[in-house]
């Protein structure tokens, strides 16, 4: 475990006191040596309690050049063929390259497949491959429509016995809902949402935890910030 200076020991970060905070900060990195390294940061509320920090890694190199212009990119399919054997992708070269690009799939079939991407700079070295899953139907007819949501807490009441909620009926549907919490007890639940199609199918349930709080007092204020390497 990395050790810590202590809560109240870290570098102070200045901060306007209040129930929410929002801010930035220069933070020299002046002193570490090249590679990798841990900042941590954490805030303090108005009764003098500590935050448990949040942390993130950071790489510090000895390279003094300029970063070289990224020149090529290529993607290829599930096997990866080899470093410059993929299909080329043609980008405009600079530090950065922001692109769009075609990928057919007539030729594969049905099921989850993966498209992999990556990136050359002028001095030919490539970049680590980044990856996504997709999936492939041999379905023909299009998507039914969105036509009915519901939500529970906690315990799956099964489909179509949790509470209502309101949506359009569309192919993909947005929407807001006041969520009751008034007989929950305090401590940790979960929120669970999922909608049904046209033809009667339920989607799976998304989900997400969240805290009751026993108190009727507003928290306090938070009034200080510090980081620590």
């Amino acid at each position: 475990m990395t050790p810590t200076p202590g809560r109240g020991n870290g570098i102070n970060l200045p901060v306007t006191p209040g129930a929410s905070l929002n801010f930035t900060s220069n933070i020299s990195v002046v002193g570490l040596p090249a590679g990798f390294h841990m900042i941590g940061l954490r805030v303090k509320q108005n009764g003098g309690v500590w935050s448990l920090f949040e942390a993130r890694g950071f790489y510090i190199t000895t390279v003094s050049p300029n970063t070289s212009n990224l020149s090529k990119a290529e993607y290829y399919i599930d096997t990866d063929p080899g470093q410059g054997n993929g299909t080329p992708i043609t980008i405009p070269a600079g530090a950065t390259s922001s692109f769009v690009f075609n990928v057919p799939t007539t030729s594969l079939p049905a099921g989850f497949h993966f498209l992999a991407l990556r990136v050359r700079d002028l001095n030919a070295h490539w970049s680590i491959l980044e990856s996504r899953g997709f999936f492939i139907t041999t379905s023909t007819t299009n998507v039914p429509n969105i036509v009915a949501a519901e939500f529970f807490y906690d315990l799956d009441p099964g489909q179509g016995a949790g509470t209502p909620i309101s949506v359009t009926a569309g192919a993909t549907t947005n929407f807001t809902l006041p969520l009751p919490i008034g007989g929950l007890a305090p401590g940790f639940h979960f929120l669970g949402v999922r909608v049904k199609a046209s033809d009667g199918r339920w989607g799976i349930f998304e989900s997400r935890g969240f805290y009751v709080s026993g108190s009727i007092t507003n928290a306090p204020a938070i009034a200080g910030a510090e980081y620590f390497f």
